[in-house]
């Protein structure tokens, strides 16, 4: 189940919510079962930024930002509006990037998957 990760550069408007979903197949186009996964997301100026994320989206916690339907291989991201103008406070547009990982913790070490990556461009928000 690893290997390179897909690529999809996504665009994103601040003030908006952010919602993307993706599904994880064959190369035969069956959905492969993501029972006892979870997943974890980083947002990003550059990959090799120090410190925190800019964002950071968990299918874990009280609020998580990514769910996962696991006998469809769905994977979403789901950022609410109230929290896109964190991507871009100055309100102008931005090009940051992101990745996607599931990983099973019920095995040691744990298994990783690096699901997807890519661009993050970030639109400005006009109605306010």
């Amino acid at each position: 189940m690893s290997g390179t990760p897909g690529t999809a550069n996504l665009v994103v408007r601040r003030g908006a919510t952010w919602k993307t979903m993706f599904t994880y197949k064959t190369k035969d186009g069956v959905a492969i079962d993501l029972t006892g996964y979870q997943a974890r997301a980083q947002v990003r100026e550059r990959p090799d930024s120090p410190g925190d994320p800019i964002l950071e989206l968990l299918s874990t916690g009280g609020s998580p930002r990514i769910t996962i339907t696991p006998a469809d291989g769905k994977v979403v991201i789901n950022v609410s509006s109230a929290d896109t103008p964190l991507l871009s406070p100055q309100n102008v547009q931005r090009e940051l990037v992101y990745d996607i990982e599931l990983y099973d913790d019920s095995v040691s070490p744990v298994y990783v998957i690096a699901f997807v990556r890519g661009a993050l461009t970030v639109l400005p928000e006009v109605t306010r």
